[in-house]
């Protein structure tokens, strides 16, 4: 999908039609692109591994190099690896039902508050809402959660890596 034509306004109407995705049909490997405020500062793409495990479904990011987005479909998502050749997995979080509050309650959410990250990380300010777009693409809007409510910071189409 080519994210460069669209505007957010576009995502927010994409977004406001969609339906929450099926747990079955986030299990995978999925490749990210970030739009709004989080590109700002250098995080421009990434990857989200999605799981089933006995307590339910989790996923992982996974740090990735950085391109252009001119470059991201020839070199876009390679893995950065850790010093023992690993992935560099970070800010795990749990996926949950849609709740139904607020305007984007539709969209299943992806809790780093319930992920297993640190007490102190600040990854667990973070709440993703996602919906399904097709059967290969699924349209987030990630916020930070604040005492004043939810602050958005960019919406993110993944896209089902084969």
């Amino acid at each position: 999908m080519d994210t460069n034509q669209f505007k957010l306004r576009d995502y927010r109407r994409m977004f406001m039609a969609a339906e929450a995705p099926s747990d079955d049909e986030m299990i995978g490997i999925w490749r990210g692109v970030n739009k709004g405020v989080a590109t700002l500062v250098g995080f421009r793409q990434f990857v989200k591994e999605i799981h089933p495990t006995a307590c339910g479904l989790y996923g992982d990011n996974i740090k990735v190099e950085q391109v252009s987005s001119e470059d991201v479909r020839q070199f876009g998502w390679r893995p950065k690896l850790d010093e023992f050749g690993n992935l560099r997995r970070h800010d795990r979080f749990q996926v949950q039902r849609p709740d139904g509050l607020g305007l984007f309650g539709h969209g299943a959410k992806y809790s780093y508050r319930n992920g297993g990250n640190r007490r102190f990380s600040s990854s667990r300010l973070l709440v993703d809402r996602v919906v399904k777009i097709d059967d290969q693409h699924l349209l987030g809007r990630a916020a930070i959660r604040t005492i004043f409510g939810n602050i958005p910071v960019a919406y993110f189409m993944l896209e089902r890596a084969n």
